[in-house]
């Protein structure tokens, strides 16, 4: 079956996008791609090729504004595009969004285990693409000819029937450009796959295209055009002829034949595994990291120092009234330490520290698209980040509430002995604990009280670190105005839950 007699993997009819500004980017088009062909998607910069991939991609989100109507037809669903997503095919992008914080063999695995299965000779043909890559390197260490040669074996154990690249040959030299080219015809003649692809310079493309899509901004069409057309000399300097016999050299191949297995929809799923793993990561970085750590060990040490050197270094008429009420004095430092300075320096710290680095962990997600890359895998986004931020932040609060109240009774114990080398640190313990552990209990009193401050502030600042970080980046700038914004709205949130929680807990004495 040649492309051109082929039953349609992808039709669409009487497509019309509007930008959120209100901007009409194409008006009523219709086109359609066949099994094995490989179609270029061109038009001037700004016209809106990106945005048809990420609609057909099923990465286009009506909630920050988007519209979109028209009918799409797939092998297996036919999808209203006003009410529904059309994820026709995986996307290969620009910048190639590979997961940051997992290995190559990771990043394969990701697709692999949220996607419909793989098959021997897909197997196959990625342990060749991916010969000369170390699985256990991360993407930083590989070259952008490499990184791109994972994102594409990643797109391909998604398993859709398109595969969709965002200007992939931007930014490579003539031969990494040229092994580009290859591998694409390669996968179209053995896997059968159809291949769109938005390009600016399209000169080295063409000679595998079948056809070419130009979106018109002027009459907001998507014209279909031959890649021999005399129309293609203002995006490609090589005369129209000379690409046709090149073509004739180079015949387009016949598909080894209908591609099977594949999966037209997203299915966001959430492995127990992966999620144990996302969380594991995000605790560690919000609870047990070092730099953590020390923040909270610091917090501690000047809770407790300042607190009990203030107490006795200024009490009024101390050299008459510190005999009379040393013991008292230490009780209600006891008590006011444990159950309203440590909950707030706790707090505090927690909401300053973790809402900047969710929200710069997240942002540089949105930024380079790794979550538009996780929708794409069928992964989870918001159940892998979103659940493992509040849990680990549930978890770490408690972790470092335990750690800051035993740095800040140490502080203060060795604070009090500075004070008063006279005394024996006995006095010390049992004064100071009276109200804090009451007899024949094993957990301190009002302990229910101040989960209600530390808690609540550890959520409200992992849930302001996501919201600040998921919304759209643009620059580098916004993402450091959402790290700021997260601090901000972090801080004050840990600021007024530990005020008001303060104004109505009851304290016995």
């Amino acid at each position: 079956m040649s492309p051109a007699t082929a039953r349609p993997l992808l039709k669409v009819e009487k497509l019309s996008i509007r930008h959120r500004d209100g901007r009409e980017i194409v008006r009523n088009a219709n086109f359609e791609i066949v099994p094995g062909e490989i179609v270029l998607l061109i038009g001037p910069s700004g016209s809106g090729k990106s945005t048809l991939l990420s609609l057909f991609s099923g990465l286009l989100d009506r909630h920050k504004g988007w519209r979109a109507e028209g009918c799409c037809h797939l092998p297996n669903q036919t999808v209203d595009l006003s009410q529904e997503r059309a994820a026709a095919g995986g996307i290969v992008f620009q910048n190639y969004a590979l997961f940051d914080e997992l290995s190559v063999r990771g990043n394969l695995a990701a697709a692999a285990e949220h996607g419909e299965g793989g098959s021997e000779e897909l197997s196959e043909l990625i342990s060749s693409l991916l010969s000369d890559i170390g699985q256990d390197q991360k993407p930083a260490e590989l070259s952008g000819g490499q990184q791109q040669r994972v994102a594409i074996a990643r797109s391909l154990l998604a398993r859709r029937p398109l595969l969709f690249f965002d200007e992939p040959n931007a930014g490579l030299d003539p031969v990494q450009t040229r092994r580009l080219v290859e591998l694409i015809d390669r996968l179209r003649r053995e896997q059968a796959l159809s291949v769109v692809i938005v390009a600016h310079h399209v000169h080295d493309l063409l000679p595998v295209a079948d056809r070419v899509l130009l979106l018109d901004p002027q009459t907001r069409s998507l014209q279909q055009l031959d890649p021999a057309s005399p129309r293609l000399a203002d995006y490609c300097p090589v005369v129209p002829k000379a690409i046709k016999e090149r073509q004739e050299r180079h015949p387009v191949h016949e598909p080894a034949g209908e591609p099977a297995a594949y999966s037209s929809a997203i299915r966001l799923r959430l492995r127990p595994s992966w999620w144990f793993s996302y969380a594991a990561q995000y605790f560690w970085l919000l609870a047990l990291a070092p730099s953590m750590l020390a923040f909270i060990v610091i917090g501690g040490l000047l809770t407790g120092f300042v607190a009990t050197w203030s107490a006795f270094q200024y009490m009024p008429f101390a050299n008459y009234l510190l005999p009379l009420v040393h013991d008292d004095t230490l009780t209600a430092l006891g008590l006011t330490q444990s159950r309203v300075l440590a909950p707030l320096m706790l707090s505090v710290l927690m909401a300053a520290r973790n809402a900047a680095i969710v929200a710069a962990d997240v942002g540089h997600r949105v930024y380079t698209r790794q979550i538009e890359a996780m929708i794409s895998l069928n992964m989870s986004h918001r159940g892998y980040i979103s659940g493992g931020v509040l849990a680990s932040s549930l978890l770490g609060a408690l972790l470092l509430a335990l750690l800051l109240l035993a740095v800040a009774a140490t502080a203060s114990l060795v604070t009090w002995q500075a004070q008063f080398p006279e005394l024996p640190a006995a006095i010390f313990r049992d004064a100071f604990f009276q109200l804090v552990f009451r007899e024949g209990d094993w957990l301190p009193d009002g302990w229910l009280w101040m989960l209600a401050k530390i808690l609540p502030s550890a959520l409200a600042a992992g849930a302001l670190g996501l919201y600040f970080g998921q919304r759209p980046k643009t620059s580098v700038v916004s993402l450091n105005s959402a790290i700021a914004q997260a601090i901000i709205f972090g801080v004050s949130a840990a600021l007024i839950i530990n005020a008001l929680v303060t104004l109505i807990e009851p304290i016995r004495v």
